[in-house]
């Protein structure tokens, strides 16, 4: 099953990471790994590239961890699931936040010729085949 995650804030996310670290007995503790300097945190599962937004917060597709793992987190958000190669969300203000961080407007982008084309990214950042 591939998940549609969204963490809000990076800095909850490695604040999660660190508490989690610091308890052997959390079954998430094995899912993040702190940086060595302390600054960053990674959640350790099979995802597409991570999604930025310009506030923080992300997006990507996970796979390989269930869904109850993932809602045993605070820091991550699971906004619906792919299914059959289709994104299904579970509420319309799910799609939102997905909508409000991967941009999917058309936009006119260089043909490598000097002229312009115009380009509509995919609705999906990403499906595991």
């Amino acid at each position: 099953m591939d998940l549609i995650t969204h963490v809000p804030s990076l800095a909850a996310m490695l604040a999660e990471a660190r508490a989690i670290q610091s308890d052997e007995n959390n079954a998430l503790a094995k899912y993040f790994t702190i940086d060595e300097d302390g600054q960053g945190a990674t959640f350790n599962v099979a995802k597409v590239p991570v999604t930025h937004s310009s506030n923080g917060a992300t997006i990507c597709l996970v796979r390989g961890v269930s869904r109850a793992i993932i809602e045993a987190s605070s820091s991550i958000k699971v906004l619906g699931e792919c299914i059959n190669g289709e994104y299904v969300f579970d509420s319309d203000n799910d799609k939102l936040i997905y909508e409000s961080i991967y941009d999917t407007k058309s936009r006119m982008i260089d043909d490598g010729e000097g002229g312009k084309v115009e380009f509509t990214p995919p609705y999906k950042i990403g499906v595991f085949s």
